[in-house]
């Protein structure tokens, strides 16, 4: 019985370990590698509006599966626009910009099946797309024009018209305010994770290129890509714990009121921000040639 046993255990295990073999020199013929180079353009949403600005992208592909495939990308991308402080006479503008990157892992799923080596890969298919980003940010606003006017008494502040000054610092809600009831926000971070999703086109231009079209959004869990998410916090405060350049930029109207403009709104937008992309893309297949069995290659 003890014989029958290991005999029938020693029968299972050749052949699950056979079958595994076999179904692994099977995918081998899926397996490849490819890059890709894109241009396109960088999609926005927030308290300034929307906005479509340049952008391009790298990435590099890993093939497994006939459906499946893992890519590694990086996209630069821009964004901007311009924030309206306040209604009606009292109304100023800010013009508002970042560049920002875009580092990114995902899992894309090609919806007609690559059947057998690459070089047999249907003519064209849909994609889609997700995984996980982390993007880095940097929003700057632009000194008014009045600011660095002949006679402005904040000329001083500035090294010439239109100069762009990196708002984080400047901590324009409050976010380095002495704040022991913690009644203004924790600074933000330039740095942060977002979830991609989107979809595509791929086409097949040759044996070894292809040509894609794709938009994809990013969630993000910020409302700081613009650096305006929560409310005014006091003139007087910003101006004396920051300084002046840090006042002008949080509230431009230079209203210079105490604790009760802290329940103002000032962002327009009540959630998170987006940002994503659109691209135009080339991609090259690095695979060094055809899989099949050593018998069946020719000898050298």
């Amino acid at each position: 019985m003890r014989k029958l046993s290991f005999s029938s255990l020693f029968y299972l295990f050749t052949t699950i370990l056979v079958g595994s073999i076999s179904n692994l020199a099977a995918q081998q013929r899926y397996i490849y590698w490819s890059v890709g180079l894109g241009v396109g353009g960088t999609l926005y949403s927030g308290d300034l509006g929307f906005s479509v600005a340049p952008a391009f992208g790298f990435n590099v592909n890993y093939h497994f599966h006939p459906h499946w495939l893992a890519r590694f990308s990086y996209t630069q991308g821009w964004y901007g626009g311009t924030f309206e402080f306040g209604k009606g006479s009292q109304a100023q503008e800010i013009k508002i910009r970042s560049a920002i990157a875009d580092f990114s892992g995902q899992i894309v799923y090609e919806l007609f099946a690559v059947e057998g080596l690459y070089k047999y890969r249907p003519l064209w298919t849909p994609y889609f797309f997700t995984g996980l980003s982390v993007f880095t940010f940097n929003p700057k606003g632009q000194a008014a024009e009045a600011w660095t006017a002949e006679g402005s008494p904040t000329k001083s502040l500035f090294s010439g018209p239109g100069e762009w000054v990196a708002l984080k610092p400047l901590g324009t809600e409050g976010q380095y305010l002495l704040d022991p009831d913690r009644e203004y926000p924790e600074p933000y971070r330039l740095t942060q994770f977002s979830i991609p999703f989107g979809a595509g086109v791929r086409y097949r231009l040759n044996k070894r290129m292809d040509f894609r079209f794709e938009v994809g959004m990013r969630k993000t869990f910020t409302g700081y890509l613009d650096d305006i998410n929560g409310n005014y916090a006091p003139y007087d405060l910003i101006f004396q714990q920051m300084g002046p350049k840090a006042a002008l930029f949080a509230d431009p109207r230079r209203v210079a009121s105490a604790r009760e403009r802290t329940l103002e709104r000032r962002a327009s937008n009540t959630g998170d921000d987006w940002y994503g992309f659109f691209l135009f893309s080339l991609s090259y297949i690095l695979d060094s040639g055809d899989r099949c069995p050593p018998r069946f290659r020719k000898a050298q």
